[in-house]
């Protein structure tokens, strides 16, 4: 009893004191936490850090000889499986330079790593979570988290015993790298940003017609006059995204695509962020759009998630976009 009245008043507390104290509360506690969701792997490396840390005695001249030759066989055995690993490399180049040459498409340099999603935020001061995923796996701040969903990009029922692919929709990105977890960013949250593009619809049902030119001549809009329209979208803060500063001879609809961009290094490639569900007047920038875009994933019902690691070398590795 006397517990659950202590926690109960620290709780009015932090709720008194604002979002500030929260979030620093929230960072020096959360690690300390996590062994209460993954306590095997938290024993687990206690264990291996006391057996790999314990002192050890003496050894005789004998036993001293007989460790010499095991590793001289040692390094030899590791000679050879140099000897093979090189040849193994050569042969995979050879294979890349074959397939970037001849083959029809190259795959992206980048490595999605499965992660859970462990806890949610107890106050709605920002849009994050807390993934089983930290620094010791290779994660740090700046790498984008996506989910694997369906999308058919069709209105009606599909006929069954179709084939299916999946696709990657993005969620957010890291804030923050501990040793076994990491803080996930959504969308949503009101400090997220991200340079990205909106793609319009072509509906064949119904031709829709665009500005060019600055917006002095009128065509109808077609997939090769389609350019992607290069934005800055921030999540709002609530449950979607934000785009200010868009033009309106742009002609952007509800319905519109919001994408990455292919030449992010984080993610190069193009992935879904959100479909566009509304658009207003910037009435303190007259001929500028407001755009709001609800997002493709379920965040409120985000369990396993993908981290996009590029494949950089440390001294390839770029800035990391001012994440701190």
């Amino acid at each position: 009893r006397t517990v659950l009245v202590i926690l109960m008043l620290g709780s009015v507390v932090a709720a008194l004191l604002g979002p500030k104290f929260a979030e620093r509360l929230r960072l020096s506690v959360q690690w300390a936490l996590m062994p209460l969701s993954d306590p095997a792997m938290f024993v687990t490396t206690e264990i291996r850090s006391h057996i790999t840390g314990r002192s050890h005695k003496g050894i005789s001249s004998e036993q001293a000889h007989r460790l010499a030759d095991e590793n001289k066989q040692l390094r030899a055995q590791i000679r050879t499986i140099e000897g093979e690993l090189s040849r193994f490399l050569r042969l995979r180049q050879g294979e890349r330079d074959f397939r970037q040459r001849y083959g029809r498409s190259v795959d992206l340099p980048i490595e999605l790593i499965p992660a859970r999603v462990v806890s949610g935020d107890s106050q709605s001061y920002g849009a994050t979570r807390l993934i089983d995923f930290g620094s010791n796996q290779g994660a740090w701040p700046g790498l984008r988290v996506t989910e694997r969903n369906l999308l058919t990009g069709c209105s009606k029922a599909l006929l069954p015993n179709l084939m299916a692919v999946t696709s990657s929709v993005l969620v957010g990105r890291l804030r923050q790298t501990g040793a076994f977890a990491a803080r996930l960013e959504l969308v949503t949250d009101s400090r997220f940003e991200i340079d990205a593009r909106i793609r319009r619809r072509i509906d064949t049902n119904e031709s829709r017609h665009i500005r060019t030119d600055g917006g002095r001549t009128v065509r109808l809009l077609t997939r090769e006059n389609n350019v992607p329209i290069d934005v800055k979208a921030q999540g709002d803060g609530v449950a979607g995204l934000i785009i200010h500063n868009v033009k309106e001879h742009d002609s952007v609809q509800a319905g519109d695509l919001l994408v990455t961009r292919n030449n992010d290094a984080f993610l190069p490639a193009e992935v879904y962020i959100g479909e566009v569900t509304e658009i207003a007047n910037d009435a303190e920038h007259p001929g500028f759009l407001t755009v709001r875009v609800r997002p493709y994933a379920d965040l409120d019902a985000l369990r396993e998630v993908y981290i996009v690691l590029p494949k950089w070398s440390d001294l390839d590795r770029p800035l990391q976009e001012g994440v701190r």
